[in-house]
């Protein structure tokens, strides 16, 4: 992994897709029935399989991955068990840069592709996440699924960005813009890479 100049004042991560990727462990004391979580990402992967953007958890867990075919490279989710992976047909473009983010309130979940909504449904899964930590540019902690590319501006909230939410946070570096209505959000994690070397 390493720390590359997006701009003069931006930087991101690398992943080599062998097995490259970024832990930090510990519980980020989310509420499960109740997140959001969102990446900039830059594919570069040439081999089928699955590559992870990101996960939190190791059991009980969710997770961002890409599921390159030999005619598809589709975006999937998980929350919590290998029963609940979730398709959301989009295809992400390669050798550009992409903003993800996935909410969740209660049963509902949202996936937005830069800004805009594309696919949304409910869930029966459990809504727990455990201890695990969190890892980025992967999906699966024993198997891999590592990510070639690039990652930069991963958020986590412990709070249900609305539409217009997700739209502001893609194009700012903190929970600046974000009211929450009645409540501040929680931004639990944000990670620029602009302090790496």
């Amino acid at each position: 992994v390493s720390a590359l100049p997006f701009s003069a004042n931006d930087s991101y991560l690398t992943f080599d897709g062998s097995n490259d990727y970024a832990f930090k462990s510990g519980s980020l004391s989310l509420d499960a029935d109740r997140f959001s979580v969102e990446a900039w990402v830059y594919d570069e992967a040439t081999s089928n399989g699955e590559h992870g953007v990101l996960r939190i958890g190791t059991t009980n867990r969710i997770f961002i991955q890409v599921v390159k075919g030999s005619s598809s490279n589709e975006v999937t989710l998980g929350m919590n068990g290998t029963s609940s992976h979730i398709s959301t047909g989009f295809e992400l473009p390669q050798n550009e840069w992409v903003h993800l983010a996935v909410t969740r309130a209660g049963a509902t979940w949202k996936f937005y592709a830069n800004g805009q909504l594309y696919k949304s449904g409910t869930t029966g899964a459990t809504a727990t996440i455990d201890s695990g930590g969190l890892w980025i540019g992967r999906s699966a902690v024993g198997s891999g699924n590592f990510w070639k590319g690039r990652i930069d501006q991963v958020k986590i909230w412990d709070y249900t960005l609305s539409d217009s939410d997700v739209v502001t946070s893609m194009h700012t570096w903190s929970d600046s813009g974000i009211t929450g209505g009645a409540s501040a959000p929680d931004l639990v994690a944000l990670y620029d890479f602009n302090s790496l070397s």
